[in-house]
Parts: structure tokens; sequence; C-alpha cells
């Protein structure tokens, strides 16, 4: 049995914010994430399950999207390792989660704001903050058009440097959640439980999914998906530097 099984395996992100029993630490993060003006009550998950299929299939994505008790639909995903249409692919669930809406809604004007948060283990962007928002604004004056589409990239690897800079931050709730997230061991879990009570139930909640036999078989396949979607494209790399070369010699011989 694992001693220890990384919130930053998307099977056991799910495990933890997809069931109802665990909303609490859903909506925790959430309010550290979108810093609501007001409480969210609740959260309903809306794919709660993990289907079997889909845990060894490296080209599947295992989100959580929520329903919060105002109507608003938030879809959180962790994402380790960058992967080819990224960006197209986020604004692409979140487009088809915002249209998703006019099943229940008579007027447009009912629809209410999708959010897309990702939790990236990678550096997707240039900026020196680890927590980018994107909206739909005018190019020049930055003008909002509208608050109904949102995206939050929550960039794990630079929020050592982001803290360095501004200490103050330590106790930020979303720096709290994003070192949960990094933790590589149940005593950094332990360290955060003493700073904030949400973690000793965040802790609770993972050693659950640790000593679960199924979850933890979840947690493998969805390493080795990962690890064979990474091999899978450092050979696409080779065989395309292998035929640049070939190429290139081509080339120089008819030169």
């Amino acid at each position: 049995m694992p001693t220890f099984l990384s919130p930053q395996n998307d099977a056991v992100f799910k495990l933890l914010f997809g069931k109802s029993e665990n909303s609490e630490l859903l909506i925790d993060f959430l309010t550290a994430v979108l810093a609501p003006p007001v409480p969210i009550d609740s959260v309903t998950i809306q794919n709660p399950e993990i289907p079997k299929h889909a845990a060894a299939d490296k080209t599947i994505v295992l989100d959580v999207v929520a329903k919060l008790s105002n109507g608003q639909f938030i879809d959180i995903e962790m994402q380790v390792a960058q992967r080819a249409g990224f960006r197209s692919r986020v604004l692409f669930y979140l487009c088809r989660m915002h249209q998703n809406q006019m099943d229940v809604a008579d007027e447009y004007l009912k629809i209410k704001p999708s959010v897309s948060i990702a939790i990236l283990g990678y550096k997707e962007t240039d900026e020196e903050k680890f927590h980018n928002v994107f909206e739909l604004q005018e190019r020049d004056s930055h003008k909002l058009f509208s608050q109904d589409l949102s995206i939050h990239l929550i960039e794990l690897p630079k929020l050592k440097k982001f803290l360095d800079n501004n200490p103050n931050d330590k106790g930020n709730l979303l720096a709290l959640w994003s070192r949960f997230f990094m933790a590589k061991s149940k005593p950094e879990i332990k360290e955060l439980a003493m700073q904030n009570p949400i973690f000793q139930k965040a802790e609770a909640a993972l050693d659950i999914i640790i000593g679960d036999p199924e979850a933890q078989e979840l947690a493998r396949l969805r390493d080795k998906g990962r690890m064979m979607y990474q091999y899978d494209l450092a050979e696409k790399l080779q065989e395309g530097e292998r035929k640049g070369r070939q190429e290139g010699e081509r080339k120089g011989r008819q030169e």
C-alpha cells in the first residue's frame, strides 16, 4: 500500500473534489480562487464518476464540473504536464459548459457566468503571478465586455518565486491550497493543517483515498497514461528531428 498519493494526480484530484462528502473542501478552494462577493453556500458535482475506460486513457482529462448554489457553473481540472492544444481545449470546454445552460434557460439573461479553473504543474504563461485570470475585454481600453466567461490559470511552479517576492501572501488561502497540491509527503500536508483547519479535513480525505485499493489503481493508471503520453511525445520529437536532419543532408548533397 502506498503511503502517499499526490493531489497532482488528476484521478486523486477528482476523488478529492468530485465527491459530495468533500464539498467543504471544494467550496473552500473555490472561495480561494474566485473570492466571491457573497459566500458559496453549496456545490453540486455534475460528473462525480470516473469511467473505468477513462482511467487508462491518456487523452481524457478528468475534470470536475460543479454547479454553485447561485446557478453558476465551474469546470476545474489538474494538468501536470503541458499538452498540445491546451488553450483551445480549455476554451472549448468552457464554451460548451456555458452553452449547455440553454437547456434550462428561457432567456439569455438567465444564463449564469461560467468559469474554468486549470491548476497547472508547468508554466503556461510569461506572467510573474502564479494565479492569472483571463476575461473578455476590449483590446486597448481593457474594458470588460462580459463577465460570463473567465479562465483562471494557477501555475504551481511560479508559487515559490511569487511568495519570495510577496512574503505577506504566504498565509493567503490560494497559496496554501497550491502548496497542498504540490505536496510530496504527508508531513508537508500536516504542516499546512497546523496553519489552517481545512487542511486537517483535506488530509483525512486524502488518507481515505490512499487506503482505497481501487483509488490506488486509478492513480497508477493515470500516472502510467501520463508517462506514456510523455514518451509518445518525446518519440515524435525525435522522429521529427531525424527527418529534419535527413532533409538537411539531402538538400546539402543537392547543393
